[in-house]
């Protein structure tokens, strides 16, 4: 759920949100994450309140909350790995399916 307000909320291509790390996400106000796109060029889009209070409580439950732990990426697989291009669409498509 996190994962697709964020998509959705930012405007992000799948490899802008692959690429999110956890120090890319602030959440004091302005709240903003940090995507880097096409040619190394960063951007910062502010987020809604909804997308906020998803992050905060994902951040807690995935203890991603602690300093040293801003360098690792945001979405994660199983093997707590970065996701990859084929892993966001596995996640879109469960979402689409449960939908129906």
């Amino acid at each position: 759920m996190t994962l697709m307000s964020v998509l959705y909320d930012t405007g992000a291509r799948v490899q802008e949100l692959i690429d999110i790390k956890v120090a890319d996400v602030i959440l004091d106000s302005p709240s903003v994450v940090a995507l880097t796109g096409k040619g190394n060029k960063t951007r910062r889009v502010p987020i809604m309140k909804n997308t906020i209070a998803l992050l905060q409580s994902y951040l807690a439950e995935n203890n991603l909350n602690q300093q040293w732990k801003n360098q690792y990426p945001l979405f994660s697989n199983n093997q707590h790995h970065k996701l990859t291009r084929q892993g966001v669409a596995y996640i879109i498509a469960k979402y689409v399916e449960s939908a129906r």
